[in-house]
């Protein structure tokens, strides 16, 4: 009787969390993200709240909320298969965005390794667009 209430609340779980068996997103490395925006084959989406995004973000980033993204309010005027980078503070606005974009047809989404944790970690350029 056990076993029967574990595997029909198993189910039940599976079954209201499409995205729980979904695949996760390739990664791209910081610097194959440096070579791309060089030869200006990607978009760089930064998921992180705007406050965030001025308090700091990466060069060439273009700043949409991951909650705009999953209630499709963000306006996303690219072609479904334009190379998609998503990046957030640590990753978890960042997968619920790529999600989403899959789900509204995007093909060629992928994370940024590391985030912008890992981005400051390594010391690479940032830009700050708060009045100086």
């Amino acid at each position: 009787m056990k076993l029967t209430i574990l595997s029909l609340t198993t189910v039940l779980f599976l079954c209201a969390s499409p995205n729980v068996l979904a695949a996760p997103t390739p990664t791209v490395s910081q610097q194959t993200l440096i070579e791309a925006q060089k030869n200006n084959t990607v978009i760089l989406l930064d998921v992180r709240s705007d406050e965030e995004f001025k308090d700091g973000h990466i060069p060439g980033a273009i700043n949409y909320s991951h909650l705009d993204i999953i209630n499709n309010t963000a306006v996303l005027d690219y072609q479904k298969d334009q190379a998609i980078i998503v990046y957030c503070r640590s990753g978890r606005r960042a997968a619920a965005a790529e999600q989403a974009l899959i789900d509204l047809g995007f093909t060629n989404v992928k994370h940024l390794e590391g985030d912008w944790l890992g981005w400051q970690e390594t010391q690479l350029k940032t830009d700050n667009t708060k009045a100086q």
